[in-house]
């Protein structure tokens, strides 16, 4: 279990490698305009240096609290997330294609009135989108939405208010939901519309986070004395409550300093590696937990006491999050599977000290990243980092 890696910045390095004598030919035909003559070797090109896109959806707002959240981006390129044009409301969904063509879409029977309206969450392979929304009556119901259009609205069985949080490519959605009696409940809804309740014991609130595509589904889960652990609920039913190494044991709900001690889970990918973050008392660390429980806690170089957190991860392992600074600036990073990680930080995005800089939110199974960052005036956009 490592907490060291080595840090790598945007800008590539080019790889040195020595050619033999017998290709040396070949390399001199290759390189003879770029090299010229009398070396066996060369200087390889290095690969292209990463590209960001702005995504600003039409209509979001420039200010404090307002701008384009970017919450997924798919294998094919399809991006989704939320906007919002006014610090009281829910916020409007888009999506937007491979192509840089945005849709704005209206939730039937979203809100238009303050703390109403819709966000997406997830999308998947088949260019299905899942999120919540608030009616008019403020009562929050989940909802998919199909690539030709069609929306299916849907509340868990005795719910009063429904939150989805995951879909995988199979169709199959996860959330949690608040009954009558202000119980959290955790549910998966397949495709065809039939829902599977289930809890955690000894929960006191639970946060569903993802499904992959095996159909197993992970969250966190906060105890009565308001510490979080992780769950994993196997595709047969059987589950799993684990906790990252070194996580704290509690807090004092009556100090009024505020805390957040135990497991955080942010996502899953199809081998069945959970990523999270890991609040010990010496500062919250990003942690990858493999299929068989072994866990690998790790912070980027250069983290201060504020920590990192980890926020999704590919099926090829890749992991993507944010930490914050020496400088309280704050950073997103890519860990690649070999454990080096890379900075990320927007170029447009406002980076001095204290600032909120670059959040990243995921990663597709091709590597594109998304996310959003801070301009200057505290207000959001998003990017595509490809």
């Amino acid at each position: 279990m490592g907490n060291h890696a080595e840090l790598r910045e945007e800008s590539p390095i080019s790889g040195q490698r020595t050619v033999t004598a017998a290709a040396s030919v070949l390399v001199f035909v290759l390189f003879l305009g770029a090299q010229g003559c009398g070396s066996s070797g060369g200087t390889f090109p290095p690969p292209p240096a990463p590209t960001f896109t702005t995504i600003d959806a039409p209509g979001a707002g420039a200010a404090v609290g307002l701008g384009t959240f970017v919450q997924d981006v798919n294998a094919g390129g399809y991006i989704v997330g939320y906007f919002k044009v006014s610090p009281f409301d829910l916020g409007h969904v888009f999506v937007r294609s491979s192509a840089g063509v945005f849709t704005v879409l209206d939730v039937p029977g979203q809100g238009t009135l303050n703390g109403q309206g819709a966000t997406a969450q997830r999308i998947n392979a088949a260019d299905t989108i899942v999120g919540y929304f608030a009616d008019s009556q403020s009562v929050i119901h989940g909802f998919t939405r199909t690539l030709d259009g069609n929306f299916s609205i849907f509340d868990a069985p005795g719910a009063i208010a429904t939150y989805t949080a995951g879909i995988n490519d199979a169709g199959t959605v996860v959330g949690q939901f608040v009954d009558n009696n202000l119980a959290v409940h955790g549910f998966i809804r397949t495709q065809d519309g039939t829902f599977t309740v289930f809890d955690v014991p000894g929960a006191a609130n639970l946060s569903v986070v993802g499904i992959n595509a095996g159909g197993a589904v992970t969250s966190s889960f906060a105890d009565i004395l308001f510490v979080y652990h992780g769950f994993l609920r196997n595709p047969d039913g059987t589950s799993d409550i684990f906790d990252a190494p070194g996580v704290g044991i509690g807090c004092d709900p009556e100090s009024g300093t505020g805390c957040i001690m135990g497991t955080g889970v942010a996502d899953i990918n199809g081998s069945g590696e959970i990523v999270g973050t890991d609040y010990a008392t010496i500062g919250p660390r990003s942690f990858v937990r493999t299929a068989a429980g072994v866990f690998n806690v790790f912070t980027p170089p250069g983290t201060n006491g504020a920590g990192s957190s980890s926020a999704g991860i590919n099926d090829s392992g890749a992991i993507v999050g944010n930490y914050t600074d020496a400088n309280n600036a704050t950073h997103g990073y890519l860990r690649n599977p070999d454990g080096t990680i890379t900075r990320i930080d927007d170029p447009n995005a406002f980076q001095e000290a204290n600032s909120a800089g670059t959040f990243v939110t995921h990663i597709n199974a091709t590597g594109a990243i998304v996310g959003y960052y801070f301009d200057a005036q505290g207000a959001r956009h998003g990017f595509l980092r490809e």
